[in-house]
């Protein structure tokens, strides 16, 4: 199945949000954010336990994923100062945990990784698409300060939204780039407490992240191969006329 264009969100189609009732019926769900605002500096948590605080460039409104037409929206971050901060650490332990989200990239040049999920103590890395320090550039990886678990294909457009997840338990971490998975351990990776910012990594330097980013979701377990199918699927449905 092909990437969202966002010329096809632009067109009309009925209300259905069936994305939103399939992700909050999820166990072991601990944070959603629709990421719907159009305006203010915070981003709610629909479980309202960990709002997010909005810090340096940012853009709230623009259109989301396909499978949240119309309602759904986005944050633009914007790659040099913008990012979220949750407002209760999260501490996920050595698992299992996962994360998961819906990004587009805004252009393509990179001065350092660009991070997705980060957290605020020394030690824990993040989810990010690599300027090449560690891995290949432009890919999706779980990332320490001194060792990359697995990393994806290379993430090369700006037209698209993409859905990503990443799952840990113990050792061995599995990361989706739209449905397909690669897996394998990281051993400098131990516990990623602290999880606490969205678009940046300050534990291992700043990591700006540069584009939109929409349907966050936060869980206490490992997401299963079906769970990430079906989330990936209802986000590319097209809603009923």
């Amino acid at each position: 199945m092909p990437p969202i264009d966002e010329e096809f969100i632009l067109q009309p189609a009925g209300s259905g949000n069936d994305y939103d009732d399939m992700i909050l019926a999820e166990s072991s769900l601990v944070a959603y954010y629709k990421c719907d605002e159009v305006a203010g500096g915070s981003i709610a948590d629909t479980l309202r336990l960990h709002d997010g605080t909005l810090s340096g460039g940012y853009t709230l409104g623009d259109n989301g994923i396909f499978g949240r037409y119309p309602d759904g929206k986005s944050i633009r971050f914007n790659g040099s100062t913008g990012f979220m901060t949750l407002a209760n650490s999260f501490d996920l332990g050595t698992g299992p945990w996962s994360l998961e989200a819906w990004i587009k990239r805004y252009n393509l040049a990179m001065t350092a990784d660009h991070a997705i999920f980060g957290a605020t103590e020394t030690g824990p890395g993040g989810f990010l698409i690599s300027a090449g320090s560690i891995v290949p550039v432009d890919r999706l990886s779980a990332f320490s300060s001194a060792y990359a678990g697995p990393y994806t294909t290379a993430l090369t457009d700006t037209d698209f939204f993409h859905h990503v997840v990443v799952t840990k338990w113990d050792s061995t971490w599995k990361i989706y780039l739209d449905n397909v998975e690669v897996s394998g351990t990281n051993a400098g990776e131990t516990s990623d407490a602290g999880l606490r910012i969205i678009g940046n990594n300050p534990s291992v330097g700043n990591t700006f992240f540069n584009g939109w980013v929409s349907a966050i979701a936060i869980y206490k377990k490992a997401l299963s191969a079906a769970d990430v199918d079906r989330h990936y699927d209802a986000g590319y449905s097209i809603p009923p006329s």
